[in-house]
This record gives structure tokens, C-alpha cells and sequence, in this order.
């Protein structure tokens, strides 16, 4: 029974995850009972060529597996960030996002994306979502922001809870525009 001041939400600890196939680093939260202290990496030929294994503050031991799309009933929340992009073609220009389309895996579940948009690469990091919208499997039709700034970030992500999701490809038409004018 949860306490009278509400329930207790766990702690979240980041950590990275190194993907020896991409090269590339991911981050990732844990709760902190969940937090490794202990790892093994073992090559199985029959399942996956290389499994990493972990063992948790709270006795548990735990395995990465792509094909998992919840966290022992929990939503993996996942998303990628393209950008920020310079839409004038340089730092002194504007330009405008006139529309993009994308293609989702078919096994896929709805991608949700998020448009931010500032008059440079910092303030397009730090804005509030201007559009956003949701992608389904397979290709989607075009969509038409029509929006004018100095750069863009296009965030998408998982959009369904509880389903894994993949992008097979975003592309966008830019057209630039006049000077940016001195505040």
C-alpha cells in the first residue's frame, strides 16, 4: 500500500552501452537496484554470437536482447535526434523545412517524430516541439511543415507503448531563404 505522501518513484541512474557492431554509444537509465556491478560476455554460437550478461544490486542476472520490446513489463521509451541541421546552408541564412516523408519497418510500431526548430543550432536544441505528428508502417505519406528558422532537430521515437519501432529512412526537402536579420 503506497505511503500516505504518494508512491515512491525509483531512483534513475544513467549509464552507456557500447555497441561493439555500430561502434557507437548508447545511453540508457536504470533503476538503482537494477544498476550492474558485475559483467560477462560469453559467445554462444546456437542464440546470439555475443551475449553480455550482467549482475544487479538486487541479486538478479539480466541479458540485453534486441528483440525485447518491455523491461520485465516496463516501456522502453527510445528515441533518436537528427540534427541539429543548419537550413540556410550556413550560419547567417534561414531556410525552411518544406516537407519530408519517411518509411517505417513494416514489423514496426507507430513512430511518433517531434520538430524543434530556433534561429540557430542551440536554440533549435533547446526549443519547445513546434510540430509533431506520428508515422505508421511502411511508407508514409508526405508531410508539410512549411517552416521557417536558422536550424532544425527532428527527434522521432517509439510511439506505441510496449512495441519495438524502426526508421528506414527520412528524407526531407529544404529550401533556403534570405539573410537572417540582426536582432
Amino acid at each position: 500500500m503506497p505511503s500516505p505522501a504518494g508512491p515512491t518513484v525509483p531512483v534513475h541512474y544513467r549509464h552507456f552501452w557500447f555497441d561493439w557492431q555500430d561502434k557507437s554509444f548508447w545511453p540508457f537509465d536504470l533503476q538503482e537496484d537494477h544498476e550492474p556491478f558485475v559483467l560477462l560476455v560469453s559467445r554462444d554460437v546456437r542464440t546470439d554470437p555475443n551475449v553480455v550478461y550482467y549482475g544487479s544490486r538486487d541479486g538478479y542476472v539480466r541479458r540485453f536482447r534486441r528483440q525485447h520490446e518491455t523491461d520485465e513489463g516496463y516501456e522502453i521509451v527510445s528515441y533518436v535526434a537528427y540534427g541539429p541541421i543548419r537550413l540556410g546552408g550556413d550560419q547567417f541564412r534561414d531556410g525552411m523545412l518544406v516537407d519530408f516523408s519517411a518509411t517505417v519497418g513494416e514489423e514496426s510500431g507507430r513512430v511518433t517524430w517531434w520538430l524543434y526548430l530556433g534561429d540557430n543550432d542551440e536554440a533549435a536544441v533547446k526549443a519547445s516541439v513546434s510540430v509533431t505528428g506520428t508515422l505508421a508502417p511502411g511508407r508514409n505519406y508526405t508531410v508539410r511543415p512549411r517552416r521557417k528558422a536558422g536550424s532544425l532537430m527532428l527527434m522521432i521515437g517509439n510511439g506505441e507503448a510496449d512495441r519495438a519501432w524502426q526508421i528506414e529512412g527520412i528524407v526531407a526537402r529544404i529550401k533556403p531563404l534570405a539573410r537572417q536579420r540582426l536582432a
